[in-house]
């Protein structure tokens, strides 16, 4: 990827295979690690693809997890940076995590964004079931 650093990126594949190898918190830990040095690099984190990267990680890991406070931290976190303008994932996870945590006009409010940023694109790629279990909540938005 042009533009990346080297150096990060061979941190986060290294974070990556702790997580695959399934030492899960030794990946988170390492994720925040490389933040918090993004944060002393110039222009800090939120100028950076890799944190961006990074957060998205973080916010798939706690939502694999069912930890959807912290699921919804991270997704929050991703609005820090500079987004996409025809971008809908970030809508769509926090919504998500909206969603699980019973905040259904919330999560209505993301989906209908994402919806409208991106018409069906939004969602075409989505799997309800498996993924967010809009299926079972989307009677009562």
């Amino acid at each position: 990827m042009p533009g990346l650093n080297p150096l990060i990126i061979s941190k986060i594949n290294e974070a990556n295979n702790l997580y695959k190898d399934g030492d899960i918190d030794g990946a988170v830990k390492s994720y925040i690690t490389i933040l918090d040095e993004l944060d002393e690099a110039p222009g800090g984190r939120y100028k950076s693809t890799e944190a961006r990267l990074i957060v998205m990680s973080l916010y798939k890991i706690y939502f694999s997890r069912e930890d959807f406070l912290l699921a919804k931290k991270w997704a929050e976190e991703a609005f820090k940076f500079d987004v996409p303008e025809r971008a809908t994932s970030e809508l769509i996870n926090l919504g998500a995590a909206h969603l699980k945590l019973g905040e259904f006009n919330e999560a209505y409010e993301c989906f209908l964004k994402a919806y409208e940023k991106g018409n069906q694109r939004a969602f075409r790629e989505e799997d309800p079931v498996n993924r967010h279990g809009f299926n079972r909540h989307l009677r009562v938005i």
